[in-house]
């Protein structure tokens, strides 16, 4: 963990896995837990927030954790099935045993504050045999490790709250260091309580600067006559009491932990000792992996959090039931879900996935939601809504046409532009043969043919930033809509074998911009890297993508058994048409415009376990062209206009900030030091929310006024790197005009 994430920027890698046809890909964010609690039913809201009640809200005991029947079956077929399909066919032998430990024990304290170096080399004395159990179907192990875990946990939340009513000194100069993952283990429980005594005054000290900023800021906006922030008057709970209430959230949210998440943590460790790509999914884990691909699902349209114990809806998305219906808002908290006329179940506590696993459901059925409204929280009204499908259209592909006019060359252009998040595709219709199913590369299809044949554009910018992959033959497919025919990829298990367009005719034939960066991952990289070697396409963005150049293929444990999950693991490597892999090293751009993401630790080459770099022999393939020369003249005309432009002179400034900023290792614990230190950080990331990539779509969700006024401030943000690509292909469609001109006059 980079500092940038003590500034609240918190930049999710969030990139899917390549998958061979009929698979899908893992998760996008679900979203993740938000955690908290509810105040109690008897309880009025605003008397829980006077009477500080919510911190002292019981804590539910831990569930009890023990290996289930069927588990023994679930890692016998792990420990046979591994080896066997994984691409580097290596044996789950003593070297695997050894990672797997490693992985187990860095997926429950990374941070290195939780177990004791006792406890670690306890641990290790099992190194050698983890293999072997794993074999014998015993995962005992994992629980024993796991129980100490959560009993670790749950001291050090209790020393928290302690340190946290004895108050602290702020005045003291002290420096905390954030990123432990290679510190040394806490040999003692005194040295152990001395780093959970700074972890927490960091906290507390953070809290309490980010509240200065916030009055102050809120002040400011008062003095200056602004509309004031829906929270700025608002009096807020006491920082004490924000701590106490996110630590125990944190230790309710590990209590309810089952065996089944037990299970899933550790036969991962195993897994992930392969490569990081490799994964096990219990049923649970599969079913949510599956909706994401073909981008919907049945259930009532709404996404969900867990605050104060209950799963709150953080939004409501248009066009699904929850938005027809209306009564339901975003901020209203579930409490309880039934079935049509059954009885109501309290979910007060539960997992975010149990409670959204009870409110999905079959289409047309009804679903009944206990709510204590956002509106009215001292009040519960029941909601009943039909379930339908729901399209996720927040990560399907967009599109819209630029105009753009060069006052010095007096011309104006119409230019494409197409926003790609995912390659997604909806496999299992796809299947088993079912009507129209939704696949990124029909839908792009629609745009270009749309931008060609009607809107009659110049050029297109194909936006792959932030994409992380998804579906192979999506992929394939849509490279083969901006070239005549060909290969596009070499896909090699035991020998190579080529991937060609299945469709010889060319939908897009104008002036082609690729965007990129260190999220791009995967698909996008094999899309880019076939686009760049014919000669199709110049990239542009970071100084290269994710570095993702491995397939992954999905099986079920047993055909039989769905009660053992899946797993996922990666089968192949993908290699350009050129030969050359973009695993590690990624794709170059043509034309560098980086952002702040180039400063961070973010690329396969900083993930644990990862596959080597490889060259095979290239495919014979038919370049559509050279750019070299147009490459490098659009190169010199982008340098020229940044060079004296103010803004990408302020962004420069910034990334260069944002660099030195990555190298810092600690902060300090001294209030007033802390204070201003974070003055100039938050300059900072304004300035990366004013100069980074923007939003620039209507949103999929449903939003209170409250919530569009406060985004009102962030329109006047400029996506430089976006905007500039626009003015390179303004340059690229003049070359190439020069280019034609040439050649027709002889010269």
């Amino acid at each position: 963990m980079r500092y940038l994430r003590h500034l609240g920027f918190s930049p999710t890698l969030r990139f899917s896995h390549l998958m061979l046809p009929r698979l899908a890909r893992p998760l996008l964010s679900l979203p993740l837990l938000a955690f908290g609690f509810l105040l109690a039913a008897q309880t009025s809201s605003a008397q829980a927030k006077k009477e500080g009640a919510l911190p002292n809200a019981k804590i539910p005991e831990p569930q009890v954790l023990a290996p289930e029947a069927h588990y023994k079956d679930v890692a016998k077929r792990i420990y046979s099935n591994l080896p066997s399909y994984h691409y580097l066919d290596k044996p789950l032998d003593d070297d695997i045993s050894k990672v797997a430990l490693e992985n187990y024990i860095k997926s429950l304290d990374p941070s290195r504050t939780l177990f004791l170096w006792d406890d670690i080399k306890a641990y290790r004395k099992n190194r050698l045999k983890l293999d072997d159990t794993l074999r014998e179907g015993n995962v005992d192990f994992a629980f024993e490790v796991f129980r100490k875990y959560r009993a670790n946990l749950a001291e050090q939340i209790a020393f928290f709250e302690k340190a946290v009513d004895e108050g602290f000194d702020l005045t003291v100069k002290e420096n905390y260091i954030y990123d432990r993952e290679k510190e040394p283990w806490p040999k003692t429980a005194a040295e152990r309580k001395e780093l959970w005594r700074q972890r927490i005054v960091n906290e507390y000290v953070a809290s309490k600067v980010s509240r200065t900023l916030s009055e102050e800021e809120a002040a400011k906006r008062k003095a200056e006559g602004k509309k004031p922030k829906k929270d700025d008057d608002e009096e807020p709970p006491s920082i004490e009491e924000q701590i106490t209430k996110r630590y125990r959230a944190i230790l309710t949210n590990v209590n309810q932990h089952d065996s089944e998440h037990v299970l899933d943590t550790y036969l991962n460790a195993f897994t992930s000792a392969y490569d990081s790509h490799s994964a096990y999914l219990s049923p649970r884990r599969f079913e949510d992996f599956n909706i994401n691909i073909g981008l919907s699902l049945t259930g009532i349209g709404a996404q969900l959090t867990v605050d104060e114990g209950a799963a709150e809806i953080s939004s409501v998305i248009k066009g699904g039931p929850a938005a027809k219906d209306g009564r339901l808002k975003s901020g209203d908290k579930i409490i309880g879900v039934g079935q049509g006329d059954e009885e109501i179940v309290d979910i007060m506590y539960w997992p975010l996935y149990k409670s959204v696993r009870l409110i999905r459901g079959k289409k047309g059925s009804t679903v009944v939601l206990k709510v204590i409204p956002k509106a009215d929280p001292g009040s519960v009204v029941k909601i009943d809504i039909v379930r339908d499908e729901v399209k996720l259209e927040e990560n399907a592909a967009k599109a819209k046409i630029h105009e753009l006019r060069e006052t010095t060359k007096k011309r104006n252009y119409k230019l494409g532009y197409i926003d790609l998040p995912d390659f997604y595709e909806d496999m299992r219709r796809r299947a088993i043969g079912g009507a129209k199913p939704r696949s990124c590369s029909i839908d792009v299809k629609g745009f270009l043919t749309k931008m060609e044949e009607v809107e009659k554009v110049d050029g297109l910018v194909l936006d792959l930033r932030d994409n992380g992959g998804g579906s192979l033959r999506a992929c394939v497919e849509m490279s083969g809509l901006f070239i005549e025919s060909g290969p596009v990829v070499q896909v090699k298990d035991e020998a190579p074998k080529a991937l060609n367009d299945p469709d010889r005719r060319q939908v897009f034939t104008k002036p082609l911009i690729v965007l990129i960066n260190r999220h791009s991952a995967s698909a996008s990289e094999i899309l880019a890297a076939a686009l760049q070697d014919y000669g199709r396409a110049i990239i542009i963005g970071d100084s290269k993508t994710h570095g993702k150049g491995s397939v992954q293929s999905l099986f079920p444990l047993d055909r039989r058994r769905p009660d053992l999950g899946q797993f996922k693991v990666t089968t192949s490597a993908f290699f350009r048409i050129n030969g050359r892999s973009t695993q590690l090293r990624g794709v170059t751009p043509d034309i560098l415009l980086p952002s702040y993401l180039d400063s961070m630790e973010i690329g396969e080459e900083f993930l644990d376990n990862v596959i080597e770099w490889q060259k095979i022999d290239p495919v014979p393939f038919a370049q559509v062209g050279s750019l070299h020369n147009i490459i490098t003249k659009l190169s010199k005309q982008s340098d020229e206009r940044r060079k004296d432009n103010p803004d990408f002179k302020a962004y420069k400034e910034m990334l260069e900030k944002h660099s030195a900023l990555q190298e810092r290792e600690s902060v300090t614990l001294n209030y007033e030091d802390r204070l201003a230190q974070t003055r100039e950080d938050r300059k900072l990331g304004k300035l990366r929310e004013q100069y980074g990539r923007q939003d620039i779509w209507d949103s999929t969700k449903v939003e209170d006024e409250d919530d569009k006024d406060e985004d009102e401030e962030k329109k006047d943000g400029k996506d430089l790197v976006l905007d500039e690509s626009f003015r390179i292909m303004c340059d690229f469609i003049r070359a190439i005009e020069e280019q034609k001109l040439l050649i027709e006059g002889g010269a």
